[in-house]
């Protein structure tokens, strides 16, 4: 049932935001289910729009996991660039971590490095701006 109600949403093609998401049911459970959304290739919008709204609960350990693995994933750009959402409404430690994490990739991964320094240069945060390579 959950899964179909999120899966409804995430195929709009007006776009959905992560609160109609998140209002879908119990947190851990529209988490678990935004993460498998992320891992999909159908609608092409869902993983990202899914990836994005997990990002933007990172400060849930199992989101955090998630979006760890995103970002060490090269097969996986988009997500990792969509992980990056999360920069500036999740904790300042964990937002450096991921902002470490960032800079890593930007080293190592040129289709990742453009719009990943564009979003360490565009964060509210001076730890954050502080880790581009």
């Amino acid at each position: 049932m959950l899964h179909e109600a999120l899966y409804q949403l995430l195929a709009s093609r007006d776009g959905v935001t992560c609160e109609s998401l998140w209002a879908a049911g119990p947190h851990d459970a529209v988490r678990d289910e935004l993460i498998a959304f992320a891992a999909t290739d159908r609608p092409p919008w869902a993983p990202i729009t899914a990836a994005k709204c997990v990002a933007r609960a990172a400060d849930d350990d199992v989101a955090w996991t998630a979006v760890q693995a995103w970002m060490v994933d090269p097969a996986r750009p988009g997500l990792a660039v969509a992980a990056l959402d999360g920069l500036d409404v999740i904790g300042e430690v964990r937002a450096v971590a991921l902002a470490d994490l960032a800079a890593a990739r930007i080293d190592t991964d040129a289709r990742f490095a453009p719009l990943g320094r564009s979003r360490l240069e565009d964060s509210a945060r001076p730890a954050v701006r502080a880790k581009v390579p």
